[in-house]
């Protein structure tokens, strides 16, 4: 898990594998994340953010501050 400021971003990666990633996050009104894996922080909470590749997923939890 990670803490993000309201703006900021981080980029998350899945490592060991070439297959193509698939991100989704469980609340955009939090946090977005792009296809890229870049998480942007919306709004002060706390969400999760998945990336599914393979056949399996992988999940974070993201932090907000405001």
């Amino acid at each position: 898990d990670f803490t993000l400021a309201v703006g900021e971003s981080y980029k998350l990666a899945v490592q060991g594998t070439d297959l193509s990633v698939s991100w989704s996050v469980a609340n955009s009104n939090i946090a977005t994340v792009s296809s890229n894996g870049t998480v942007t922080g919306v709004a002060t909470g706390r969400t999760t953010v998945t990336a599914s590749v393979g056949g399996k997923t992988f999940s974070c939890i993201v932090r907000v501050a405001g």
